[in-house]
């Protein structure tokens, strides 16, 4: 199964971003936002809410309890679905 910080960089790398716009967006440093991605860290309550609004991203997704991830039409990044890599 995917970590959280592998799910957060499959979701950047989906819509295209580099680290630090994507940090610049959900309010945390480049440093923190890496510190994320490599699974050395694990963001507030707060910034969960924040990538999750930011990005129309299912939170469950992120925290392990559902298969995909579903970017809504109304998300100003992309409209797709990132289904999980096979394991």
């Amino acid at each position: 199964m995917a970590t959280f910080g592998q799910k957060l960089r499959e979701i950047r790398l989906k819509i295209n971003f580099p680290q630090a716009r994507f940090a610049a967006i959900i309010g945390v440093s480049d440093t923190q936002y890496q510190r994320y991605e490599y699974d050395e860290s694990e963001p507030t309550l707060k910034v969960l809410k924040m990538i999750c609004h930011s990005f129309n991203v299912n939170a469950n997704y992120l925290l392990g309890l559902s298969d995909e991830v579903i970017l809504h039409p109304d998300n100003p990044y992309t409209a797709t679905t990132i289904p999980l890599p096979m394991d």
